[in-house]
């Protein structure tokens, strides 16, 4: 987590796990070892910088498991991601959810880039495919707990449901498990 939150895609997480290095690890390396790991420029600044505190863990864990794990722009899920900021943090120094978004790291790429001839990854187009994959995401969720409740051998209690409108169920992600709690109308 500590490598995500300082803004490593998780290509390179997994990388640096192989290697079993810690971020403390990597402090020690050389500019020059950091890319031969495949490292990119913006984290090998990232490591060697330091200057940028970690997104707190609670935000990120929220964008995550909010946005599956999945890049909001393209929706694929077996590629890598990065928690890209909306408006620079150098610029706001703001790590609120609000300005947190899961792209890929192609997306992430083009967030970065300025072009003059073709649509790029504005701070306004990222806040609305950002909208429209969580308002996908939760009607995802909501599909799968109404599945499970009415799948063959669901069982509840009628006093409980009456008693309380929401439903808990557990779905496995590609990267492990999430709790999903859903408000439904009963």
């Amino acid at each position: 987590m500590a490598l995500l939150a300082r803004g490593f895609n998780t290509r390179s997480i997994e990388i640096v796990g192989s290697q079993g290095l810690s971020l403390k690890d990597l402090k020690l390396l050389t500019k020059e070892a950091l890319f031969a790991l495949g490292l990119d420029p913006s984290e090998v600044e990232s490591v060697q910088d330091g200057s940028r505190p970690p997104i707190p863990r609670a935000n990120l864990l929220r964008v995550l498991n909010e946005s599956k794990w999945t890049c909001c722009v393209c929706r694929r899920t077996a590629i890598p991601i990065v928690v890209h900021h909306i408006i620079q943090w150098a610029q706001t120094k703001d790590h609120s959810e609000e300005n947190l978004v899961l792209v890929c790291v192609e997306h992430h790429d083009e967030a970065h880039s300025k072009r003059s001839l073709s649509l790029t990854m504005s701070p306004t187009r990222l806040r609305d495919q950002k909208s429209q994959w969580l308002e996908l995401a939760r009607t995802m969720d909501a599909r799968a707990i109404l599945g499970l409740a009415n799948a063959e051998g669901a069982r509840w209690d009628g006093s409980v449901r009456t008693q309380f409108p929401w439903r808990v169920a557990s779905s496995e992600t590609r990267r492990g498990a999430v709790n999903v709690l859903s408000i439904l109308s009963v």
